[in-house]
């Protein structure tokens, strides 16, 4: 808090300075200007010649500090400017080098550590759980309509659908979703299809399910009625 007459005196000096530019340029132009009119108003003005000749030392002082700090400033920005080249430089060429290092599978872990390296890990390689509870519906205009649960599996686990027709005995690839929900067009209704689901992430892969039929009863001939012949 300033005192009454504290106050009083500090209002002063801002009133009595308030004539002066604010900016340094402005204000060494105005101290420059008012040393030659002094000299030329010598004779009207209550100064002497060695206070204007104060004035003008001062004045002097500032242009000097002004292209002081201007340069200073050139010369920080021009060390600004050379330090991010330098350091550019510097992450440019270890960069480089840390991507040799790293494509070099003879470099030990231990190596690369010591060296302020990142040690790439190999992601564990989860395997993924048997698909439960499948079904498989058949239709009329041959499409088979296969689902699953995935159980604990996670959002995008790959599903192979494998399907064997009949008894081939074998085995075929017949599509790969990250649904759990396949439909196997072009089948025929009526014809025996078996089903199973695998499981897929990554390079893991998950045992198969278990097996679901379509139509699983073979349709039987129509039995062939005999007539005993009329005595």
């Amino acid at each position: 808090m300033h005192t009454a007459k504290e106050e009083i005196s500090r209002r002063k000096i801002t009133l009595s300075s308030s004539f002066l530019p604010a900016s340094d340029t402005g204000l060494d132009t105005w101290a420059v200007n008012f040393a030659e009119k002094a000299t030329q108003y010598e004779s009207q003005i209550p100064l002497s010649s060695t206070e204007v000749k104060a004035l003008q030392t001062a004045q002097q002082e500032f242009n000097a500090a002004i292209e002081a700090h201007v340069q200073a400033v050139h010369a920080a920005r021009a060390r600004r400017v050379a330090k991010l080249l330098a350091r550019r430089k510097l992450t440019n060429l270890a960069s480089a080098y840390n991507a040799r290092i790293q494509a070099d599978t003879k470099v030990s872990s231990a190596a690369k550590t010591d060296m302020g390296l990142t040690v790439r890990r190999k992601p564990l390689l989860v395997t993924p759980l048997r698909p439960i509870q499948v079904t498989v519906t058949g239709t009329d205009i041959g499409i088979n309509t296969v689902r699953w649960k995935p159980g604990s599996n996670k959002r995008g686990t790959v599903y192979h659908i494998e399907a064997m027709r009949g008894d081939a005995g074998q085995w075929v690839l017949v599509g790969s979703v990250t649904a759990t929900r396949f439909d196997h067009s072009e089948q025929t209704p009526g014809v025996r299809v078996l089903y199973r689901i695998v499981a897929r992430r990554r390079n893991a892969f998950s045992i198969p399910s278990v097996e679901v039929a379509v139509y699983p009863m073979a349709a039987s001939s129509a039995p062939v009625l005999q007539f005993a012949k009329a005595a």
